[in-house]
C-alpha cells in the first residue's frame, strides 16, 4: 500500500539509486524550487489514485506515483528567474521552459540505472494533448498511456494551486473547466476515458466541496459516452472496460488491438495484431509491460 507520507511513499515506491539521488538533489534545492517539489508530490498522489481508479495493479500504481513525482524534474535545470518569472515570457523563454520535458528524461537516464519506460514516457510527453495541441503535436492513441495520466493530474493541480500570477480555482470550477466541450482548453485535450475516470474519482473524494448543480453536471459528464469526444474517423472505439485500436494496412481497416482500462494491451484473434498495429500506432506503454495474451473481444459491444 502507498504510505500516507509522501517521503515514505517515495522510498517504498522504489529502492533505486537513481531515484533516491534525484530526490536528494531536489530536497537540497527546496529553497529555490519548493513550489515545483510540492507540485510534483501532489501530482504523484493524484496519479497513484487515478491508477487505482482504473484498475492498475499495486506495481502499476507505484510506477504512476513515481511518474508523477518526477514529471517536472527537468525544471531543476531551468533558470530560476525564467521558471518563476511573474510576467509574460519571451518566445525564447517559452522554448527554454518547454525543454524541461526533454531535460527531465535526460536526468532520469543519466545515472545509468534502468528506468521503467512508463516513467520516461510520462516525463517526456506529459505536455502532449489528446487533440494534438501539445508541445510536439502527438495526438490520440499515439500518446503514451502514462503521459496521458500525468497530463490530467498536472493540469488539475496547476488550476487548483495559487501562483504569483493567479488564484487557485475551486474544485468544481476546475473540473468544469477541464470537461467543458469548447475547443481549445477543455475535454478534448485529455484522454476521454481517463478524464471521466478522474472526474468520478474527484467527485467521490470531495463530496462537500462542489455545489449540487455543478456536481450533477459533472456526474452526467462522467457517465457519458467518451466516443463523442473523438472525431468520427478516429482509429479508436470505446467500450465498457476496454478500447479497440484500429489500423489501416494497405488501404484496409481492421482491429489491431484491445487496450484494457488500465492500459494493458491484448491482441485480437483474427485482427491485425500488435505487430501490424505498431506500424500505424505508437501504442501506449502499459506500465513498462505490454501484455500480449490472447483475449476475445466482442466488436459489437455497446460503448459506455
Amino acid at each position: 500500500m502507498l504510505s500516507a507520507n509522501p517521503q515514505q511513499g517515495l522510498e517504498a515506491a522504489a529502492q533505486m539509486p537513481w531515484l533516491i539521488q534525484i530526490d536528494d538533489l531536489e530536497q537540497s534545492d527546496q529553497d529555490r524550487y519548493r513550489e515545483v517539489w510540492l507540485h510534483e508530490a501532489r501530482v504523484a498522489w493524484l496519479c497513484a489514485g487515478l491508477a487505482r481508479e482504473i484498475g492498475c495493479s499495486n506495481a502499476g500504481c507505484l510506477e504512476m506515483f513515481r511518474a508523477g513525482r518526477f514529471h517536472d524534474v527537468g525544471k531543476l535545470e531551468m533558470p530560476h528567474e525564467v521558471l518563476f518569472k511573474p510576467c509574460a515570457l519571451t518566445a525564447d523563454e517559452k522554448l527554454a521552459i518547454e525543454g524541461h520535458t526533454r531535460r527531465g528524461a535526460e536526468i532520469l537516464l543519466r545515472g545509468g540505472d534502468p528506468v521503467p519506460r512508463g516513467i520516461i514516457d510520462a516525463v517526456l510527453h506529459h505536455h502532449e494533448r489528446y487533440d494534438g495541441s501539445g508541445y510536439a503535436g502527438l495526438r490520440g492513441e499515439a500518446l503514451p498511456f502514462s503521459a496521458r495520466m500525468v497530463a490530467l493530474a498536472d493540469v488539475y493541480d496547476a488550476l487548483r494551486t495559487s501562483r504569483s500570477y493567479k488564484r487557485a480555482m475551486a474544485e468544481g470550477d476546475t473540473l468544469s473547466l477541464m470537461t467543458r466541450p469548447e475547443r481549445g482548453f477543455g475535454r478534448h485535450i485529455f484522454d476521454p476515458v481517463l478524464l471521466r475516470s478522474f472526474v468520478r474519482m474527484r467527485l467521490r473524494r470531495t463530496r462537500m466541496a462542489i455545489p449540487d448543480t455543478q456536481r450533477a453536471a459533472l456526474a452526467d459528464f462522467a457517465a457519458s459516452d467518451p466516443q463523442q469526444d473523438v472525431p468520427a474517423d478516429a482509429l479508436v472505439t470505446f467500450h465498457p472496460g476496454y478500447r479497440i485500436l484500429w489500423a489501416e494496412v494497405r488501404g484496409k481497416r481492421g482491429p489491431a488491438a484491445a487496450v484494457l482500462s488500465n492500459g494493458d494491451i491484448r491482441d485480437i484473434p483474427g485482427g491485425y495484431g500488435i505487430g501490424a498495429a505498431g506500424a500505424a500506432w505508437a501504442l501506449p506503454a502499459a506500465h513498462d509491460r505490454q501484455v500480449r495474451a490472447t483475449c476475445t473481444v466482442e466488436p459489437a459491444a455497446s460503448a459506455a
